[in-house]
């Protein structure tokens, strides 16, 4: 190891880079801000969900979850050293990855949660994924 922190490699905060330059195009966030969505509003369509999975009436909500967890993986492109806002993107890889764990889980209330993190960091940085939907 080198004195005083030689081996540190310190990322910009942001490069200079426009969003058309972006190593996956803006329509795959704008897919799985659609996809969170209607996730979203299966789980809080009916009250059954506070509980967990396991019904036979579950299937759509599985089929949901299906769909957002493809749509997550894509995201997985997105990392600080290929993205140009590096926090944003530490940001997001967090959250992704929170939320790929919660589908795992039973808990449907944490999923709901860490979906809609990853849905508002998405449209919070990029608003033109909402308009695509």
């Amino acid at each position: 190891m080198e004195p005083n922190g030689a081996n540190v490699t310190h990322l910009p905060l942001r490069r200079d880079a426009a969003d058309g330059d972006l190593p996956l195009p803006v329509e795959e966030l704008a897919r799985a801000v659609d996809a969170i969505r209607r996730c979203l509003a299966e789980i809080a369509s009916e009250p059954r969900y506070g509980a967990g999975f396991g019904r036979p009436d579950d299937t759509l909500l599985l089929l949901h979850i299906s769909t957002v967890q493809q749509r997550l993986e894509k995201l997985s492109e997105i990392k600080v050293t290929t993205w140009p806002d590096v926090r944003w993107a530490l940001h997001f890889s967090n959250a992704r990855i929170r939320a790929l764990t919660y589908m795992r889980a039973p808990e449907v209330a944490a999923l709901s949660s860490a979906l809609g993190g990853v849905r508002d960091l998405i449209v919070t940085r990029y608003p033109q994924t909402l308009q695509a939907c």
